[in-house]
């Protein structure tokens, strides 16, 4: 496989208006990074923040950034720079709450 491998991660996350159509949500968490590729595993945190429009009391949509800050510079292998690696990831979704 060349993917980077497996996430373990734990997350909380909080809905600012959990009443209103559209919410702004905050998201904190950590977790580990399995690379496959060197056996190495990379301790990470994730702050991110999400828009979710209520559709129905059952079904929103979901629109966000997320920040995953990795402890060190060497997740693809490859020392490079000064600064740690990181990633940095769009999402957008369909919640659906039974």
């Amino acid at each position: 496989s060349r993917g980077l491998g497996d996430v373990y991660k734990r997350q909380v996350q909080y809905r600012v208006l959990p009443n209103d159509k559209l919410s702004p949500n905050i998201e904190i968490g950590g977790g580990v990074l399995i690379n496959s590729q060197n056996q190495n595993n990379h301790f990470t945190v994730k702050v991110g923040g999400n828009l979710e429009y209520s559709l129905s009391k059952i079904m929103s949509l979901k629109a966000g950034i997320h920040y995953h800050h990795l402890f060190n510079d060497n997740i693809e292998s490859v020392e490079n720079g000064k600064y740690n690696d990181y990633i940095l990831k769009g999402i957008m979704g369909l919640n659906f709450y039974f």
